[in-house]
């Protein structure tokens, strides 16, 4: 693979040219899990309304804010 910037060639892991600094790859970043759709899902199994108040919360928080565990939340 080469870099975009100077044209040297640079390791196929490479995220960062050694050469020149500039970047090659974008960085993959995990997206985080809501934890109130955990607790959600946890708390409706012994107290119910609780749960449930707790999951629609967290359901509009991880579309809100992009976040993962929303599938938490739905259950």
């Amino acid at each position: 693979m080469f870099c975009k910037n100077c044209g040297r060639e640079v390791g196929d892991n490479a995220v960062i040219c050694p050469y020149c600094g500039v970047q090659i790859k974008e960085i993959e970043k995990k997206k985080q899990t809501c934890s109130l759709a955990v607790v959600g899902f946890i708390l409706s199994f012994f107290f119910s309304i609780a749960g449930l108040i707790c999951s629609i919360i967290a359901r509009k928080k991880c579309r809100k804010e992009n976040l993962d565990g929303e599938g938490f939340a739905l259950a």
